[in-house]
């Protein structure tokens, strides 16, 4: 590893800056979206399907989730955060779009939003936390909460 990284603070901002780079994508498909719905029940499959797979996807968010509480935190956790701020703002614009097409549940678009990332997030800590015995929802599931449907 010290062949890439000189230190594990240069490993560390490459993986912030990874995570970062990640959400600015992800954005930019949420804003390019024709179907709020498709958009959330596919973004909804990658997340279960990473979530649910053994491949240290789960860890990765996890430790971009602890970048967060950084009490001085280096330019690179600011991007993050800053880029997690716009992925918010995306979902609330798709939740808003959805629900002017009936796409979506009615309600607040801001908390189904919240819900529905903090719905994301637990899932994480519930990998991480039963390991094998986790049972992943169905994408239908997850994107249930937005658009109000059971698969």
């Amino acid at each position: 590893m010290y062949r890439h990284y000189a230190t594990k603070e240069a490993l560390f901002a490459a993986l912030v800056t990874q995570g970062a780079e990640g959400l600015e994508r992800l954005v930019g498909r949420f804003g390019d979206a024709e179907s709020p719905q498709a958009a959330i029940r596919e973004f909804s499959a990658v997340m279960v399907a990473d979530i649910a797979a053994d491949d240290g996807a789960s860890e990765f968010f996890q430790l971009m989730t602890q970048a967060f509480s950084m009490p001085d935190p280096p330019d690179e956790v600011r991007e993050l955060v800053r880029q997690h701020y716009a992925v918010v703002e995306a979902v609330v614009a798709l939740v808003e779009e959805g629900q002017r097409l009936g796409q979506f549940r009615a309600g607040d678009a801001r908390q189904l939003a919240t819900c529905y990332l903090a719905a994301v997030s637990g899932l994480v800590t519930m990998r991480l936390a039963l390991g094998r015995d986790f049972v992943p929802p169905g994408a239908d599931v997850l994107a249930g909460l937005l658009t109000g449907r059971n698969p």
